[in-house]
């Protein structure tokens, strides 16, 4: 498929699994919107230097206001894929239950926001991983 000048967010997107479908995405031709945590993640981020590559330092995908700021940069929104979660090394039988909250509640704001407060530009559409805009739905059908 062809995803050239398409604007596409990757949460997650400079994590190892993230990087590799960027760079997936990059090599169609999309514009690439990775969100990271920090500067440190930014820099570390082997393929920043990419055309394509736009780096956001929003802090954690947790705050909903800082992925609606995230979105609100972003136009025309083409799609979103969310590959972000969370990570904590315990044993099953130490994990607490705010751990556990914790694993869950990353993710969910980036999705939610994606769907419930889309970028100005894309028409009131965003999409989480398995959708896309009407746009791309209906471009990828040709």
């Amino acid at each position: 498929m062809d995803f050239r000048d398409r604007h596409i967010v990757v949460t997650g997107g400079a994590g190892a699994l993230g990087a590799a479908v960027v760079e997936a995405l990059l090599g169609a031709g999309a514009i690439c919107h990775v969100p990271c945590f920090d500067e440190a993640e930014a820099q570390r981020f082997r393929l920043r230097d990419r055309k394509g590559v736009r780096l956001t330092v929003t802090g954690s995908l947790a705050d909903e206001a800082a992925v609606g700021r995230l979105y609100q940069g972003i136009a025309p929104l083409w799609a979103s894929i969310h590959i972000a979660g969370g990570f904590a090394a315990a044993p099953l039988r130490e994990t607490t239950a705010a751990m556990l909250r914790q694993q869950i509640d990353m993710p969910v704001p980036a999705a939610a926001s994606s769907i419930f407060r889309p970028a100005p530009a894309s028409n009131g559409a965003a999409a989480p991983a398995w959708w896309l805009t009407p746009q791309a739905r209906r471009q990828s059908r040709r």
